[in-house]
């Protein structure tokens, strides 16, 4: 009963790469549509859009259409700099699948799709301009015939209205929420930044070095560090920036901290400990759908040591095995962090048997302390 993939509304570019030389240039330009499309897929199935105790719907399919390219040019007459620039105009098309139940029966079920339009360079950071649709998918709709698409609408049973509802109200924005970081800072920057990075570990070519002045001010591997450094900030989210770079002070009074997709890594959690020790008053700490792995998690936990008033953290979605898990669990088995009553680590696929072991063993020495796996 899950719907079928719909015909592309724009055909993709033909284009996959391309590039040309000169005397005095060179320019390369690469189609990233089968990256975005890829990665959307696999990050985004089976994304829960509804969840409750009676209701579910999630993901099915994720496509991209339109155009997604980057190119770059080298002009020698201007040091040696290297240009980049990034390009896209999508539309995106989510298939969904949803069912109401009672207890452990499936009292009905639904599909349907959640299109949103023009997704371009211009108004990425702007959500709100975006046009975003919801259509239920009434080919799937058992014992409706696709000739009486129209008619049925008003006719929809009590379970597929809520789950349409339902996916429309909570649904579409985390979509578009989702679409935004996704397609912005982990997709099509990401390409750029491993670029750039390549260039830095090369040697510099004889072409380089002729271009460049003495001075090394124009120095090629330096302007690509720099580069890097650009970009990598570009791909972290505004909330984690707004604490690490200090200038809004009222963030260290506040006793909630959403970090929620921000495209923290590892090496990003140094920073944020370092911050967490001027908030020790934080009730709950959100770090839901970021990178973080077990290193991260070791040092956020012995970051947390003396914040006694936290509550809950959020870390869903995350990369965290069995080693970042033991660092957490030994933290709490010795008294730490007394007022936590929920940690949530569901969707952190590297964790085994052996973590949910000590998560079992965690629920004997602190029974009030909610795991969520």
């Amino acid at each position: 009963m899950e719907p079928t993939a719909a015909k592309a509304p724009l055909p993709p570019r033909q284009s996959k790469t391309k590039s040309k030389t000169g005397a005095d240039f060179s320019y390369s330009e690469k189609d990233l549509l089968p990256l975005v499309s890829n990665e959307l897929q696999t990050r985004m199935r089976k994304l829960s859009l509804v969840e409750t105790t009676r209701e579910m719907a999630h993901v099915t399919q994720v496509k991209a259409y339109g155009e997604a390219f980057v190119s770059k040019a080298r002009a020698p007459k201007h040091n040696g700099q290297e240009v980049q620039k990034l390009a896209f105009s999508l539309r995106f098309e989510i298939c969904w699948f949803g069912r109401v139940f009672l207890g452990t029966s499936t009292l009905g079920s639904a599909s349907g799709k959640v299109k949103i339009g023009e997704v371009d360079f211009e108004n990425v950071d702007k959500p709100e301009t975006w046009q975003v649709e919801t259509k239920l998918d009434v080919e799937s709709v058992p014992g409706v015939p696709a000739s009486a698409a129209a008619a049925t609408i008003p006719e929809l049973s009590d379970v597929e209205v809520l789950l349409r509802k339902l996916v429309k109200e909570q649904g579409q924005a985390k979509l578009v929420e989702l679409i935004g970081t996704e397609v912005t800072r982990m997709l099509i920057k990401r390409e750029i930044l491993a670029s750039q990075e390549r260039k830095v570990s090369e040697d510099t070519s004889e072409e380089a070095r002729q271009d460049t002045s003495g001075d090394g001010a124009d120095d090629p591997a330096s302007m690509s560090e720099n580069s890097c450094d650009d970009l990598r900030r570009q791909m972290l989210g505004k909330d984690y920036l707004r604490i690490i770079d200090g200038e809004d002070a009222s963030a260290f009074k506040e006793t909630s901290w959403a970090l929620r997709i921000c495209t923290i890594h590892d090496r990003d959690v140094p920073a944020l400990c370092a911050k967490l020790a001027e908030n020790t008053g934080l009730q709950t700490l959100d770090l839901y759908f970021n990178y973080i792995g077990d290193e991260g998690l070791d040092a956020l936990a012995s970051a947390l040591i003396g914040h006694k008033e936290l509550k809950r953290i959020d870390l869903r979605r995350n990369r965290i095995g069995d080693l970042g898990l033991q660092s957490l669990m030994a933290r709490l088995g010795a008294g730490h962090l007394p007022s936590l009553t929920e940690i949530d680590l569901r969707e952190n696929e590297a964790i085994t048997n052996l973590g949910r072991t000590m998560i079992s063993a965690l629920k004997l020495m602190r029974p009030n302390t909610k795991v969520t796996l």
